[in-house]
């Protein structure tokens, strides 16, 4: 509702807003009432409630590779969809990160400092979290030169950091100092950070499994 309608206009178009909701059967008591039931003929999504990284950064991943197969279909939507995508893709990045580093750190019998990954100013900061990996799997693989698919990665975050250093710019049109978020992107090549983020999932699920088998039969021996 525009604040230049006549307020003809305005109780016009909120009737219609009102109709609306009572089409639905939707009011305060029923969404209270129903909000975390299971109501047959209802759509339920269940919540699983983890004690790991891994499985909630696998469902931001696939929240973005869902939004991306759907403006595949309706390009009409690319530009509304292509912040979301990146905001997932990244999120996908840190939880992951986050999840190699607290197993590669048990493993090697360090403090894995569970609360420096989930609190502090550079918490979320991708490119810290990635030096920590390279640390971690020179530590692990000493004899192995890192992979073409890490160089990649470096690149890979090098971007997101660039262009959303603290998870903020992805989610806010404006940052604290009301200047403009991502101001100096003008397009992204849905095609490139595609291509470029399946490669990085083969990359990672190849480190975190590993990792996880070696941190498995270290504990159990």
């Amino acid at each position: 509702i525009s604040a230049h309608s006549s307020p003809q206009a305005q109780r016009s178009m909120l009737l219609d807003v009102l109709s609306l909701c009572r089409i639905n059967n939707m009011d305060s008591t029923t969404f209270k009432k129903t909000v975390t039931s299971v109501v047959p003929g209802d759509v339920i999504a269940c919540i699983t409630h983890q004690s790991d990284f891994h499985r909630l950064a696998e469902s931001y991943l696939q929240g973005a590779k869902m939004l991306v197969r759907h403006l595949g279909e309706d390009g009409l939507y690319r530009d509304v969809g292509i912040l979301p995508i990146c905001f997932m893709y990244r999120h996908f990045l840190e939880l992951t990160f986050k999840q190699i580093i607290w197993d590669g750190r048990r493993l090697l019998g360090e403090d894995a400092r569970i609360r420096e990954l989930c609190v502090g100013s550079k918490a979320h900061e991708l490119v810290p979290l990635w030096k920590i990996i390279e640390d971690i799997m020179t530590s692990v693989w000493p004899d192995e030169v890192l992979p073409a698919e890490a160089l990649l990665m470096r690149e890979v975050v090098n971007w997101f950091h660039e262009a959303d250093g603290r998870s903020f710019n992805f989610r806010y049109p404006f940052d604290q100092q009301q200047q403009a978020c991502l101001e100096g992107i003008r397009h992204i090549n849905l095609t490139t950070l595609v291509s470029a983020m399946e490669v990085s999932d083969f990359f990672l699920s190849g480190v975190t499994g590993a990792i996880s088998e070696y941190l498995s039969h270290h504990q159990s021996v």
